[in-house]
């Protein structure tokens, strides 16, 4: 996971807003076991993590768009 919101990081933390930020900053506090399977579609996203940030570094993650050449 550190890969994958590290690479969101990289790419959008200039361009947050307040909201994205601390939306963001509440994902950095769950355990990555807890977090892998919201990612991954297997387990619901609690309506607290249901965020447009989430579901921004959902998106860049399986378009593939947070791996670097």
């Amino acid at each position: 996971m550190d890969l994958v919101l590290g690479g969101f990081a990289d790419l959008n933390i200039g361009t947050m807003g307040d909201a994205d930020f601390e939306a963001f900053e509440a994902l950095l506090g769950v355990s990555d076991t807890e977090l892998m399977p919201w990612v991954t579609g297997e387990k619901p996203v609690p309506a607290e993590h249901d965020t447009d940030t989430f579901r921004k570094v959902v998106a860049m993650a399986r378009d593939g768009k947070l791996v670097r050449e």
